[in-house]
């Protein structure tokens, strides 16, 4: 596992973060059997902190076994009353791992299969793992929401003349233990260009014919033809500001089920669909998560890249915590 690498400066903390790295499947299972090598690939990626600083202003770290839970104690001694601060906190707080009860090795055994094995995985990665089929839904959620984020930080402006975008929209749902960050009851608006890679996806809290012309003006540049099943279901192509848009900015709106629809389709979306299993090509609210992963494995088509570029969007969901 190669990895180019600056130290955490200033922190006391001598592990050298991850720049980098390819990780093949067989590898990471021999990290997953180390408790040390497993904690040093999540200290590296900055996935969990190897240090943390108390209200009293000692350093902390990390204490216990990691087949229980670690958790940050504060030794200094207090010089007036004589006792140690004894403060403490859990390793997993504010972490990707925080409120679960599955141990690490088990939560980095699951994303390995999940995002390495084609679908259908359930009933495969339940065995491998020895969990219930209904813990991993619910993990499998949370993994898609890491691709999500994703998503949202390689967004980009799509369309221009001559060019194709696939313009979808589905209803987002609350996370367990209320620690989403993207999909939280929402509208999920996509859109993907036809001829090359590039995609956004924005989440709005209510969905209207105005919210629409904003997203599309924000979003799809004009010359674009746009294919929806958006323009019938909020009847909104005859209103005055898409007017302007069709007139003006030589914007074509196209309901998905006409003529276009049956056009040559290029062969990167086609790429992109491939990955997404047929039954997760409804749209609701696990659809966008689905297509998130699929823009994610066609991003990083070799699997050795997927971990290293999963783990570091998890550490910026959810930043590991250094001060208590």
């Amino acid at each position: 596992m190669a990895s180019s690498a600056g130290a955490d400066s200033g922190s006391g903390c001598s592990v050298v973060r991850c720049g980098n790295c390819e990780v093949a499947d067989a590898e990471f299972i021999l990290i997953l059997k180390n408790n040390e090598s497993l904690l040093d690939f999540f200290y590296r990626h900055n996935v969990l902190s190897c240090h943390a600083r108390c209200s009293c202003g000692a350093q902390m770290t990390p204490k216990g076994r990691l087949d229980r839970k670690l958790n940050f104690r504060c030794q200094k001694m207090n010089p007036t009353t004589g006792r140690k601060c004894n403060t403490s906190y859990s390793l997993h707080k504010g972490s990707f791992f925080d409120h679960s009860r599955l141990s690490l090795q088990q939560a980095a055994h699951v994303v390995l299969l999940y995002i390495n094995r084609p679908p259908p995985r359930c009933r495969y990665i339940a065995r491998e793992v020895n969990l219930s089929i209904p813990t991993l839904i619910d993990w499998f959620s949370f993994i898609r929401e890491v691709f999500i984020f994703w998503v949202h930080q390689h967004c980009s402006q799509l369309g221009g003349p001559g060019e194709v975008v696939e313009f979808v929209e589905a209803r987002g749902s609350k996370r367990k233990y209320n620690k989403g960050r993207i999909m939280d009851d929402h509208y999920i608006i996509g859109g993907i260009q036809r001829s090359t890679e590039q995609f956004f996806v924005v989440t709005v809290e209510s969905l209207s014919s105005a919210t629409l012309l904003h997203i599309i003006q924000d979003n799809i540049l004009p010359g674009t033809t746009i294919i929806s099943d958006c323009w019938r279901t909020y009847d909104c192509l005859g209103e005055k500001g898409f007017q302007h848009l069709i007139v003006h900015h030589s914007y074509n709106f196209t309901n998905l089920d006409t003529g276009a629809q049956a056009q040559n389709v290029e062969q990167k979306w086609v790429k992109v669909e491939k990955l997404i299993p047929r039954f997760g090509r409804k749209k609701n609210e696990q659809y966008f998560g689905n297509l998130a992963e699929a823009l994610f494995k066609l991003h990083f088509p070799d699997h050795t890249q997927r971990l290293h570029h999963f783990w570091a969007t998890v550490a910026q969901m959810y930043p590991p915590f250094a001060h208590f």
